[in-house]
């Protein structure tokens, strides 16, 4: 779920500001995870600003995004990272856009022990990147 501002009102193709809720849950289908039957629950609020490149129907997006990651066999830890985005946004009808794009999260180095006693797959020694897919629709309201 995400809503959306424009930064400058009064100004067409303007910034604007988004922030998204987003939940996501794994399980260990690739065995990432050990134990095998271990959970994690991800709770993100990501708050980006979205550029209009001119008059294109698109947009490049940075933000600040925080991560709370839980589960019932590790203790829950807060974790940061940085996503960039690019998105494209097709109206429909007078009220609708169809937004879709790619997404990049460059998180920090997690701690040893952020997820222990569970075995991750995650870097515990630099940086890493994660790509991911978006599609969604924007309803304009006011």
């Amino acid at each position: 779920m995400s809503v959306y501002t424009p930064v400058m009102p009064s100004k067409e193709n303007s910034v604007r500001f988004r922030i998204s809720a987003i939940y996501r849950t794994s399980y260990d289908e690739a065995e990432e995870i050990d134990p095998d039957d271990a959970s994690i629950q991800m709770i993100t609020l990501r708050p980006v600003f979205e550029i209009p490149l001119g008059s294109l129907p698109v947009d490049l997006g940075a933000g600040f995004a925080f991560h709370r990651f839980q589960g019932d066999d590790f203790q829950s830890f807060w974790h940061w990272s940085v996503p960039m985005q690019a998105q494209l946004r097709i109206p429909i009808g007078r009220v609708f856009r169809l937004r879709g794009g790619l997404s990049v999260d460059i998180y920090p180095r997690f701690d040893g022990s952020d997820f222990s006693p569970l075995i991750v797959n995650v870097s515990t020694e630099k940086a890493e990147a994660v790509l991911g897919a978006f599609l969604g629709f924007d309803l304009e309201v006011f």
